[in-house]
């Protein structure tokens, strides 16, 4: 146990790139106290006054978003040298661990639950979308780094996004940390690969990349080394869904058009694919929620 601030350190449960992750405790008046997560900038990292600027400005941004599928931004600090912020502590895993945990055994997510899963979250995506300020101005929100790493999975049955607004630091640090940034190349958009101007049509793409895999078990557009994976993507070698998985044709057409290459003819809105979702689950006669979420998170991770 180590004091941080005004919150007690209880164990690091992540470290990436750009930061590392702990299971905080903070403490109150009158006996008050609150489990939290904790992500702490890396020191190397801090000394980089534009990369703290950027992640300043965008968590600034990320705590005005109010949403039950978006883990919420409680505090943005400093410790010393230390900048951090304070959010919502989810207790489960991502939607990656829970992928990895089907692969192992050689299986795929049910259809229902994948439906479930994406709805839930492009519902967060519409909200930070469309989230104006106390003066009604937009936000201006885009994710950049829809991926499986950041959609968690409670043992409650809560879906939760995490890290909306960081993704912008994070590829400044990969300008100047070879590497940083690896492995969630494999979820840009085609814009991005282009390092074209981006909407939240960008957002859209890779949401539809994490349902891809969720229902086929395997990597969209990942190949052996980072330049072939972004080339895939920015040149559209993508594989169709029914190749990998046998899905209804209605929930394909839904995937596809989310990873559509030309952006004008992807959904405008996340809201569109939430919609298309519900529809698409009534008609098939799907049913999964909350319930079965919370049995489906026990039953994959009894430890």
């Amino acid at each position: 146990m180590r004091i941080f601030g005004r919150y007690e350190l209880i164990e690091r449960i992540d470290i990436g790139g750009m930061a590392e992750v702990f299971k905080a405790r903070q403490r109150g008046a009158a006996g008050f106290e609150r489990v939290v997560a904790i992500k702490r900038i890396l020191p190397a990292i801090s000394a980089d006054a534009a990369v703290i600027g950027m992640f300043v400005e965008e968590a600034k941004l990320a705590v005005q978003l109010s949403h039950p599928n978006i883990a919420q931004i409680f505090d943005l600090g400093r410790v010393e040298d230390s900048y951090y912020i304070a959010m919502e502590y989810v207790d489960g895993r991502s939607s990656a661990a829970l992928l990895n945990r089907f692969r192992e055994k050689n299986e795929k997510l049910p259809i229902e639950a994948v439906a479930f899963l994406i709805a839930e979250v492009a519902d967060a995506l519409h909200h930070a979308h469309f989230a104006e300020d106390e003066l009604g101005r937009p936000l201006g929100v885009i994710h950049r780094d829809v991926s499986p790493a950041n959609l968690l999975l409670s043992f409650g049955g809560e879906v939760k996004v995490i890290d909306f607004g960081l993704a912008k630091a994070a590829n400044r640090i990969s300008q100047t940390q070879d590497g940083v940034v690896k492995g969630k190349l494999a979820y840009l958009s085609p814009e991005q690969a282009q390092g074209f101007t981006i909407d939240r049509r960008s957002d859209l793409f890779s949401l539809g990349i994490c349902a891809w895999e969720m229902l086929t078990g395997r990597r969209a557009f990942k190949r052996d080394d980072d330049r072939e994976t972004v080339l895939a993507i920015r040149d559209g070698r993508g594989e169709r869904l029914g190749k990998y998985a046998t899905v209804p044709p209605a929930l394909e057409r839904i995937v596809m058009k989310a990873l559509a290459i030309d952006r004008s003819r992807r959904y405008r809105t996340a809201l569109e694919i939430r919609e298309d979702l519900d529809r698409f689950a009534r008609t098939a006669g799907l049913h999964f929620g909350r319930g079965e979420l919370r049995a489906l998170m026990r039953k994959t991770f009894p430890e």
